[in-house]
């Protein structure tokens, strides 16, 4: 049963990261940029979709996985987030 879980939570976060591709916040050869105006939110959505949503859900598998309860899973995968997020700030 575990098994089937994360395979799709992978593939969620697979079909977030090609959603990532198809977002305006990237130039015609697919890095991302950060054209004037842009809101937080989209970059939050951007960075999500990109990265955080692989690492999210990663760690909330691996909290599932070890048997924490789920307040822990949610807090892991906040800390997904937040790590993906940090990660992109680095590179900007």
């Amino acid at each position: 049963m575990f098994f089937l879980q994360v395979v799709e939570l992978v593939s969620m976060a697979i079909g977030d990261m090609m959603s990532d591709e198809f977002t305006s916040l990237r130039d015609r050869n697919g890095k991302g940029v950060l054209p004037e105006g842009v809101t937080f939110s989209c970059w939050e959505r951007q960075t999500f979709l990109q990265s955080g949503s692989l690492l999210s859900r990663g760690c909330w598998s691996a909290m599932e996985r070890a048997g924490y309860n789920e307040q822990v899973q949610m807090a892991a995968e906040e800390f997904g987030k937040n790590i993906a997020y940090a990660r992109q700030v680095l590179f900007f």
